[in-house]
C-alpha cells in the first residue's frame, strides 16, 4: 500500500503520486508499503537538521526501512521543488529510499523511469 499525506496547502494529486511510486516500485521489482509526505519548509528544515545535520530546507528527504513491511518513506517540500521537476524529485527520492546513491546508475534509472514509464513518448 502506498500512503500519501499532504500536510501543505498546495494541491497534490494523490492518485498521480500513488501511480508514480507504484511504477517505480514495480520497475525495481520491489513489493511492500511506501509512504510519501508533503510538508512545509519549516518541517523539512527541522527534519533535515535532525537527520542530516543541515539547518536548511531541502526539496526531498528519503528514508529506507529494510526488512519491514514498509520499504521506505519520502518527504517532499513542494515549496522547494523547482517548477517542472515534481516527478523527477519524487522518483529521485523513491530510488534513494530503495538504496540507490547519487551517480550514473541512479541517473540512468531516473531517466529511464521518467522518459519510458511515467511519461512515455
Amino acid at each position: 500500500m502506498i500512503e500519501v499525506n499532504n500536510l501543505t496547502s498546495v494541491f497534490i494529486d494523490e492518485d498521480d503520486v500513488v501511480h508514480a511510486v507504484d511504477i517505480v516500485l514495480k520497475e525495481e521489482g520491489r513489493e511492500g508499503g511506501f509512504s510519501v509526505a508533503f510538508v512545509e519548509e519549516e518541517e523539512i528544515s527541522s527534519l533535515n537538521k535532525s537527520y542530516r545535520g543541515k539547518n536548511e530546507p531541502t526539496d526531498v528527504l528519503s528514508f529506507s526501512y529494510p526488512g519491514g513491511d514498509i520499504l521506505g518513506e519520502v518527504i517532499v517540500c513542494p515549496a522547494k521543488v523547482v517548477e517542472g521537476n515534481f516527478y523527477r524529485i519524487l522518483v529521485h527520492g523513491v530510488l534513494h529510499a530503495l538504496g540507490y546513491n547519487h551517480g550514473e546508475e541512479m541517473e540512468s534509472r531516473e531517466k529511464h523511469l521518467l522518459e519510458n514509464k511515467l511519461f512515455k513518448r
